[in-house]
């Protein structure tokens, strides 16, 4: 019972205006999913050549802009400031500290988040399960269709590296090992 005024297109109220109300919107719904698909693929293939698709950058990197063609991309680069308290962070856990004891310690020492909040258990999470840290990029496909099988694609090699993978991957068996079930 509700009636659509369209601006663009002069419809009746008539059978051939409620057609070609129906084939407007069909096209309309096309252009939207063609649309969706042709994003899905440019900011895979943007992630696939080393490029960040958005958002802040992680603690411990910044934004480096790389012109390419007439467009500016930008990719991670290391914020030394702050490289050596990521590096820290990770050596901390692997003496077997804990997230809230490195919260609690860099808080102690004067730390804070690019915000200037303190740490907190949450951030310190967040940095310890986050691969961006050994140098790779990562694409989840699918990301967007709740329907398809989720497959994540690792670009190696995107950015300066601020840990190995190994410590990367020591880091996380810690966590695992120290977290509740």
């Amino acid at each position: 019972g509700i009636q659509v005024i369209s601006i663009n297109e002069t419809l009746d109220d008539g059978p051939t205006g409620k057609l070609l109300e129906g084939i407007i919107e069909s096209i309309d719904e096309f252009y939207s999913a063609n649309l969706s698909q042709d994003t899905i693929r440019g900011l895979k293939e943007n992630a696939m050549r080393g490029f960040w698709n958005g958002g802040v950058p992680p603690f411990g990197y910044d934004f480096e802009i790389v012109k390419v063609g007439t467009q500016q991309k930008r990719r991670l680069k290391l914020n030394e400031r702050n490289t050596s308290l990521v590096k820290r962070i990770f050596s901390l856990c692997l003496e077997g500290q804990g997230l809230k004891e490195i919260a609690k310690l860099l808080n102690a020492e004067g730390y804070r988040r690019k915000s200037g909040k303190p740490w907190a258990h949450s951030s310190m999470a967040y940095i310890l399960s986050n691969p961006i840290y050994t140098g790779s990029l990562f694409w989840e496909e699918h990301r967007n269709n709740p329907h398809a099988e989720q497959s994540i694609i690792k670009i190696p090699n995107t950015h300066p590296a601020i840990i190995t993978e190994k410590e990367f991957e020591e880091a996380r068996s810690k966590i695992k090992i120290r977290s509740r079930s």
